[in-house]
């Protein structure tokens, strides 16, 4: 079985990976491939937590397929409180376009709709509709304290060149 080990971890110098300079996250990513040995990595999960917008992340990993680099961007999951989405989708944003929860969802190719036991059904129909008024294409996953098959959150090849393609 793998071993966690503190020499896996990358931190970046300002703490914020969707801010961080382009380029950076890539030369961390073979740094750490580098240090692991022959062995190649099964998946490389990013975690972007609280309101982290997705789009730079994604589109660092999506351009870098281009170069033929044996990491690509799988999918991207959003986790969403069902408590609290709906207030977080309507907060103004101070630059007055959309706000970070309306961006997680929007890039989302699957939604962990999470704390669905905290809620009532009326509500949580409710929650979904918003979540598809931004979405249409994410799958929804209903969850309770995260929990979720990784098959459901793993392969999801939504970024793959030859299926994106219009032919």
């Amino acid at each position: 079985a793998a071993q966690f080990s503190l020499e896996n971890i990358i931190e970046f110098g300002n703490g914020c990976l969707c801010c961080t300079s382009k380029g950076q996250l890539l030369l961390a990513i073979e740094a750490l491939r580098n240090r692991a040995g022959t062995r190649p990595f099964d998946y490389i999960i990013i975690e972007a937590s609280g309101l982290a917008d997705p789009g730079p992340v994604a589109a660092e990993l999506w351009a870098d397929a281009a170069l033929e680099s044996p990491v690509h961007l799988d999918g991207i999951v959003t986790v969403v409180d069902a408590q609290h989405i709906v207030q977080q989708l309507s907060m103004p944003s101070q630059d007055g376009s959309v706000n970070e929860a309306q961006r997680q969802v929007a890039y989302a190719d699957k939604i962990l709709l999470n704390k669905i036991d905290l809620v009532d059904s009326d509500t949580l129909h409710a929650v979904e509709s918003a979540l598809e008024e931004l979405n249409s294409t994410a799958e929804i996953i209903r969850t309770t304290f995260s929990q979720v098959d990784l098959r459901a959150v793993l392969h999801i090849d939504a970024f793959n060149a030859d299926r994106l393609s219009l032919h």
